[in-house]
């Protein structure tokens, strides 16, 4: 997984519902909110950098006590293309999905790459057809 990033703080909009009460001067970090990724986000933001939030049930927006950020929980999927538009300022999610929309957030930076989340890809077909290998296709 990695860390993306865009210049637009700044200019972002928050407006909208729960981001509203969300101070000018926070920096906004969407996070996956659920799964293994959530698992070894929350465990790195709590104990590797010392973030200190509570995440209420059912709300996707969470304000750190102890430094200027506040998480924005969000699909994995849906992160680069928040910050491709400048709706958080920073994300944590796959190299894979930046590179899937990469054409249409050409301006995200990859900040650093964490070392957890591992993508396997697997291959089917028929059972009838005799494959028994990927490279049999």
């Amino acid at each position: 997984r990695s860390m993306a990033a865009t210049d637009n703080q700044r200019s972002r909009s928050r407006s909208m519902g729960e981001m509203a009460a969300i101070p000018p001067t926070n920096m906004l970090l969407g996070v996956p909110k659920k799964g293994r990724l959530f698992d070894k986000c929350s465990k790195l933001l709590q104990e590797g950098v010392g973030m200190e939030y509570r995440k209420p049930d059912r709300v996707d927006v969470a304000h750190c006590s102890n430094m200027p950020v506040t998480l924005v929980f969000l699909p994995a999927h849906d992160i680069a293309t928040y910050v491709g538009e400048g709706n958080v300022d920073m994300g944590i999610t796959g190299l894979d999905v930046i590179a899937e929309t990469e054409p249409d957030n050409e301006d995200l930076e990859v900040v650093m790459e964490l070392g957890f989340g591992k993508c396997m890809l697997a291959v089917q077909g028929p059972a009838t057809d005799g494959y028994t290998s990927a490279s049999s296709l």
